[in-house]
């Protein structure tokens, strides 16, 4: 039987896969059409929202915190603030997360939804304007949402060990939460992607952060001290004498 560490193990890895597969499945089903089921539902249902005087600027403004400097700063901070305080490996980690944005182009670059649709809607309504714009067929994955969720997702984790106060980590997380919400519904309000397209980027983002997320774990489990006494059986001397028999306790690093 598995021990409660193989069993978290065991856990971890069924639901990675599982979220795996899923994304993988969606990719395959954006293959076959040019929008999916709740894909018009939602996306024009948030495109409604133009009716309020808020939601032009508010969308705007969060379309760009999914932009490529503003998520490479977001990122680049942490970086710089994890190697101040020596903490190399949760760095590397960080970099090798942020090399990602790599696979989301190439996932791009084989994954097209069919077009015939869009362009006859396109050819008969001029260009499917505001405020029913449908999204062009090339966006699965949104590049854009994949970096919010995947930059602020990991500010988000490693708040705490990047900065010194509570309140400033409450604070940070706070905006991180912000900026994921409204840079996960702001392309489909401005019209640039499908539900779908949002959706599936989130989840990749969210696959990757876990793999981040455990590959900390390893390397946190890794440094932490050992001692003489768990490796030999050490256990506490009932008598005087007994206690001068056993051994000195050593702390070592593995």
């Amino acid at each position: 039987m598995l021990n409660k560490s193989g069993e978290s193990e065991a856990a971890f890895w069924g639901a990675w896969l599982l979220l795996a597969a899923a994304f993988v499945a969606l990719a395959y089903w954006a293959t076959q059409e040019y929008y999916l089921p709740g894909d018009r539902a939602i996306t024009f249902g948030i495109q409604d929202l133009y009716t309020q005087p808020w939601a032009d600027d508010l969308f705007s403004a969060a379309s760009h915190v999914g932009d490529e400097w503003v998520v490479g700063l977001a990122l680049g901070l942490t970086i710089g603030a994890l190697g101040v305080r020596r903490r190399y490996a949760e760095a590397i980690i960080v970099i090798i997360a942020a090399l990602s944005i790599f696979l989301v182009v190439a996932i791009d670059a084989y994954v097209k939804r069919p077009t015939a649709e869009y362009e006859a809607m396109r050819a008969v309504f001029d260009g499917l304007l505001y405020p029913r714009i449908y999204p062009d067929p090339g966006g699965f994955p949104s590049g854009h949402v994949y970096g919010t969720v995947l930059a602020y997702g990991i500010v988000f984790w490693l708040a705490a060990r990047t900065l010194r106060w509570d309140w400033l980590v409450t604070s940070v997380r706070l905006l991180c939460v912000a900026a994921i919400v409204l840079g996960f519904i702001a392309p489909m309000y401005l019209g640039t992607h499908w539900f779908s397209d949002v959706y599936g980027a989130a989840l990749l983002a969210v696959i990757v952060i876990m793999l981040a997320w455990r590959a900390d774990a390893f390397v946190t489990r890794n440094e932490e001290p050992t001692y003489v006494h768990d490796i030999v059986g050490y256990r506490t001397p009932r008598t005087a004498a007994e206690a001068r028999t056993q051994p000195t306790t050593t702390r070592f690093r593995s």
